[in-house]
C-alpha cells in the first residue's frame, strides 16, 4: 500500500473539494483522470464537468488518456495491474454513458477539457456586446508596441485632458523629459495586473497614514519570514556585523545617513517597526548586489577594507549562502520593501499616478479593441467583464452556472490573481460546498513556471488556506514518486 494512498483515494471522491499538493512524477495526471471518470459516473450530463488546464499537450494527453479508459472498458480490454482502481472508474463512466445516451466515444468533444486561455476566449465570443470585442480577440504575447502608443496617446492629451495637472505634476518629477515618462508608463502597463485590480478596487488612496502601516504591515510580515530562516543566533550576527559595517563607513568618511545611524546604535532591533525595517534592509544592501543576487565579494565600499578582522567572516558566510535561494528571496523580500515614511515628493506622486494609471489602462483598451488584439492579461479580464459581477451576474455566468457543477484545474500553482478572480466568478453562485458540486484543484508550489504569464504561487498557498469564496478545500498531499528515487527527489528539494 502507498504511503499517501488514504489521500489519492480521497482524491476521487465526487463529493468533495480539495487542493492537491502533487510533485512531479507523483502521477498528478492519473489521479485527474480518474477523477473526471468518477464524476463521468454521476452526473447528468458530460458538460457539466469543467477540466482547465494550461497548455493544450495537457488538454490533449488528458482527453486522450480519459478516452483511452473508455475504450478500453468497452472492447474489454486489459488494464495494467496497479490501473485496476482505472479500470472500475472507467467501467461506471461507461455504464453512465449508455444509461443517458452520451455517446462520448463517438461525440468526445462533449468532454469539457481545455485551457484556461480557449475557456477565456469562449466567454468573450459568447458576450462580445459586453467585452467590446468584436468575437474573440487575436492573443500576442508581445504588446509593447500598443503600450508605447496607450502612453503616448495619452500624454498628448497633457494641455487639454482633465488630467493636466496630474501629468504635468508626473512629467515635472520626470525632469521634463517626455519620452522618459512615455517610457515609464508604457512599463507600467507591462505590469498592469499588479496594481490594476488595487487602483479599480480603491478609487482614492486611502490616507497617507494609512498607506505607512500597511506598509510596515507588510515589512513586519517579511522581517519575521527572514528572522525565521536565519534563526535568532544567525539573525544577530548579521545584524550586528551591519552595525560594524556602517561604523566603518562612517569612519572613512563614505554616505551614510547620521540620523539613521544614531537612531541605530540606541535603539534596540524590536524598539521601533521602522528601525527594525532600516536594519535589516542594511543587511540585505551588505549581502547582495542591487540586481538582488548574492554577491560574489565584499570590498571597503561595502564597509571591510582588506585585512579587516571581521571581512573574511562576512566572505564565509557569503559563501554558505550563495545557493540558499529561500534565504536570498526573504533578503530581496525586505530589500524591496520602500521605508514606511512617505515624503511629500512621494505622496504627490502616489496621488497623481492613482488617478493617471486608470486612464493609461483605458487608453490601452481602446487601442486593444480598434485591433482586436490582447494579452493574456487582458483576455482574462473581459472573460470575467463576460461574466458580470458576484452581485449582478450576467445571462452567460448564469447559463455556466447552471451547466457546470465540477471544476478541476490543473497546474494550479500557475495560476495569476486574474485568473484566480475568474475561477471566483465561475463559482459565484455556489452556495458553499453544496451538494453535486465540487472544486478540484491540483499543483506544486515547488513547480512554479508560468512567471511570465503574472502567475503567483502566493495564490495557491492563500488558497490552500481560505479556500475560494465560500467554498473551503481539504488539502491533500501525494508524496510517492513514480519517476525518481528518494534520494534525488531529497536532493532536489
Amino acid at each position: 500500500m502507498l504511503v499517501d494512498q488514504l489521500d489519492r483515494e480521497q482524491a476521487v471522491d465526487p463529493t468533495g473539494s480539495f487542493i492537491v499538493q502533487a510533485p512531479a512524477g507523483s502521477g498528478k495526471t492519473g489521479l485527474l483522470v480518474r477523477r473526471i471518470l468518477t464524476l463521468l459516473g454521476v452526473v447528468e450530463r458530460p458538460e457539466e464537468i469543467l477540466a482547465i488546464t494550461f497548455t493544450r499537450k495537457a488538454t490533449a494527453e488528458m482527453r486522450e488518456r480519459v478516452l483511452e479508459a473508455l475504450e478500453t472498458a468497452k472492447t474489454g480490454g486489459t488494464f495494467k495491474s496497479y490501473e485496476q482502481d482505472l479500470a472500475d472508474y472507467a467501467r461506471r463512466a461507461l455504464e453512465r454513458d449508455r444509461e443517458m445516451q452520451w455517446h462520448l466515444l463517438q461525440q468526445p468533444r462533449r468532454l469539457r477539457i481545455q485551457t484556461i486561455d480557449s475557456l477565456c476566449a469562449e466567454l468573450v465570443r459568447k458576450m462580445p456586446w459586453s467585452t467590446r470585442f468584436g468575437g474573440a480577440p487575436q492573443v500576442e504575447n508581445d504588446l509593447g508596441s500598443l503600450y508605447a502608443q496607450a502612453a503616448q496617446n495619452l500624454l498628448e492629451k497633457i494641455d487639454q485632458d482633465s488630467l493636466t495637472s496630474e501629468l504635468s505634476a508626473l512629467l515635472f518629477y520626470a525632469n521634463g523629459d517626455l519620452q522618459n515618462l512615455q517610457q515609464q508608463l508604457a512599463n507600467m502597463l507591462h505590469s498592469r495586473e499588479s496594481w490594476l485590480e488595487l487602483i479599480f478596487t480603491h478609487q482614492a488612496l486611502d490616507s497617507r497614514e494609512a498607506l505607512e502601516q500597511s506598509w510596515l504591515e507588510l515589512a513586519e510580515e517579511a522581517i519575521a519570514r527572514l528572522e525565521s530562516i536565519c534563526g535568532p543566533a544567525f539573525a544577530a550576527e548579521l545584524t550586528g556585523l551591519m552595525q560594524y559595517a556602517q561604523d566603518k563607513l562612517l569612519a572613512s568618511e563614505h554616505e551614510v545617513d547620521d540620523a539613521h545611524h544614531a537612531a541605530l546604535k540606541e535603539a534596540s532591533p524590536r524598539d521601533d517597526p521602522a528601525l527594525r525595517l532600516l536594519r535589516w534592509k542594511l543587511v540585505a544592501k551588505m549581502l547582495c548586489t542591487d540586481k538582488g543576487a548574492i554577491r560574489t565579494r565584499i570590498t571597503r565600499a561595502n564597509g571591510f577594507p582588506n585585512k579587516d578582522a571581521c571581512k573574511q567572516r562576512v566572505e564565509e558566510i557569503l559563501a554558505e549562502i550563495a545557493d540558499n535561494e529561500e534565504l536570498r528571496d526573504a533578503l530581496q523580500a525586505v530589500g524591496k520593501i520602500p521605508h514606511p515614511e512617505i515624503s511629500d515628493t512621494e505622496w504627490d506622486r502616489l496621488c497623481a499616478l492613482n488617478t493617471v494609471l486608470p486612464a493609461l489602462a483605458q487608453e490601452l483598451y481602446v487601442i486593444m479593441v480598434e485591433r482586436n488584439c490582447a494579452d493574456y492579461d487582458e483576455l482574462a479580464r473581459r472573460a470575467i467583464d463576460a461574466l458580470g459581477t458576484p452581485e449582478q451576474p450576467s445571462d452567460l455566468a448564469l447559463v455556466q452556472d447552471y451547466r457546470i457543477r465540477h471544476i478541476l484545474m490543473d497546474e494550479f500553482q500557475d495560476t495569476s490573481p486574474t485568473q484566480l478572480q475568474l475561477l471566483r466568478q465561475l463559482v459565484a453562485g455556489w452556495q458553499g460546498n453544496e451538494p453535486g458540486r465540487s472544486l478540484f484543484l491540483v499543483g506544486d508550489p515547488m513547480q512554479s513556471l508560468y512567471g511570465f504569464r503574472k502567475a503567483d504561487v502566493r495564490v495557491f498557498l492563500n488558497v490552500r488556506e481560505e479556500g475560494i469564496g465560500d467554498i473551503r478545500l481539504q488539502a491533500l498531499e501525494l508524496k510517492v514518486n513514480f519517476r525518481s528515487s528518494p534520494d534525488i527527489i531529497d536532493w532536489v528539494n
